[in-house]
C-alpha cells in the first residue's frame, strides 16, 4: 500500500488535518522557528486533541515509521524525514486555578501564553528567559528559571501531573500516585517516553519581579 493510501486511512479518522509533501498547507505545517531543524516528514498530522495524537502513534507503529514531534516549534529534538510528524500547535489552551497554585498548560503552549494567563492572578511560573519557548519543552528538559531557579530550585520539580499518550497509543496520566514510575522518568528526560499532551505545574504568588544585569567597569 502506497503512502498516500494509507495515509488516506488515518486523514479519516483524524479530527485536525492531514498533509503530504507537496500538498497546500504542508510548509506551513511543517515550518519551526529554527531554520537549521528543517522537518520533512512523510506524512505532517495536525493534531487537533489527544484523540489525534493517539491515531497518529498507532498509526506510526502498525507501520513501522518514526514520530516527530512539533511542540512550540523552537526547536526539533528528533529527526523528522520519512516520518510522522504530530504538530501540536493547535493544542496550546492554558488554564489556571488561582485558588489551588496550578495552570495546566497543552502540548504547544509558548512560555508567553503562560505568562498571559498567570498575570492577572498575581501569578509566577518558573519559566526561561525566552517567552517563544515551549512550555512543555522547557519543563521535560528541566527548566532552570533565570530569575527564580537560585531560590526556588528546577522547574521540573514543581510539575504535579503529566498527560502522555505512551507508544501504544494509549492515554495515561501520570503523578506521584497515578503511574508513578512514568511521571519520576518523564520529568527532566526531555522525552522519549512517549508525547506530552499537557502538563499541570506549580505556580507561586509573586506580582512583580524586578531584575536587571550589573556590569562593573575596572
Amino acid at each position: 500500500m502506497t503512502t498516500a493510501a494509507r495515509a488516506a486511512d488515518l486523514r479519516a479518522a483524524l479530527i485536525g488535518p492531514l498533509f503530504l509533501p507537496g500538498e497546500p498547507g504542508y510548509d506551513e505545517e511543517c515550518s519551526t522557528y529554527n531554520l537549521v531543524t528543517p522537518l520533512r516528514p512523510a506524512i505532517a498530522v495536525g493534531a487537533a486533541g489527544v484523540a489525534d495524537v493517539q491515531a497518529a502513534v498507532r498509526f506510526a507503529a502498525a507501520a513501522g515509521t518514526s514520530v516527530a514531534i512539533r511542540g512550540g516549534g523552537h526547536i526539533v529534538a528528533a529527526p523528522s524525514e520519512g516520518s510522522v510528524l504530530i504538530n501540536m500547535r493547535r493544542m496550546n489552551a492554558v488554564t489556571v486555578d488561582p485558588e489551588a497554585r496550578v495552570v495546566r498548560i497543552e502540548g504547544s503552549a509558548l512560555w508567553q501564553d503562560v505568562l498571559d494567563a498567570l498575570t492577572p492572578h498575581a501569578l509566577a511560573a518558573l519559566n526561561g528567559s525566552s517567552p517563544t519557548v515551549s512550555a512543555i519543552g522547557y519543563l521535560l528538559g528541566g527548566g532552570h528559571s533565570p530569575t527564580l531557579g537560585r531560590s526556588r530550585g528546577w522547574a521540573a520539580e514543581y510539575v504535579s501531573a503529566i498527560e502522555i499518550v505512551t507508544a501504544d497509543g494509549e492515554a495515561r496520566r501520570a503523578t506521584a500516585d497515578e503511574n508513578p514510575d512514568l511521571f519520576f522518568a518523564v520529568r527532566g528526560t526531555k522525552g522519549n517516553f512517549g508525547v506530552v499532551t499537557a502538563i499541570e505545574t506549580r505556580v507561586f504568588p509573586i506580582a512583580r519581579i524586578l531584575a536587571g544585569g550589573a556590569l562593573v567597569r575596572r
